[in-house]
């Protein structure tokens, strides 16, 4: 493996850090790169604590849902459930909006981790999530649901 060079630049003129990945041309690689580079600097993480009551930080990519239920925030990530003492609105403000959708007044999901979704003759939506986990969407968020999974402006 190639040994690519990296090196601190400093500039007066620069407000803000800024990151270039310089090639003789784009490839493979470069895209590779760049999106390691994005993904790296765009992680959110969160301080939950564990089932056994122990602090310890999560990843947002591993989330498959919040919910809010007995005044008690839950998070269900891939490998285990957690608890937070945050507010389900000051989760949604740290999560990334492209990923994660408001389902309800008291869950959000990550869109990455819907496997299967059906909007019903009554109107009302099921999701199949990753795990076996599934959860209705209430009718309220279904017109802002329904634009965030087809990907179109107007739903």
């Amino acid at each position: 493996m190639e040994v690519i060079p990296i090196r601190f630049e400093q500039s007066d003129t620069v407000e803000q850090i800024e990151i270039v990945v310089r090639a003789a041309h784009s490839s493979a690689e470069t895209d590779a790169l760049i999106e390691k580079i994005s993904g790296l600097l765009h992680r959110r993480e969160l301080h939950v604590l564990d089932t056994s009551g122990c602090d310890c930080i999560i990843d947002e990519s591993d989330i498959i849902s919040v919910c809010a239920s007995d005044r008690q925030i839950k998070i269900i990530t891939r490998n285990d459930i957690y608890t937070s003492s945050m507010t389900l609105r000051s989760i949604e403000e740290i999560l990334d909006k492209r990923r994660f959708i408001k389902i309800s007044r008291y869950e959000i999901v990550n869109s990455e981790m819907i496997i299967r979704f059906d909007f019903t003759i009554g109107g009302t939506l099921r999701l199949e999530l990753e795990g076996g986990i599934e959860t209705w969407a209430s009718r309220r968020f279904i017109p802002l649901i329904r634009k965030h999974l087809l990907g179109k402006e107007d739903a």
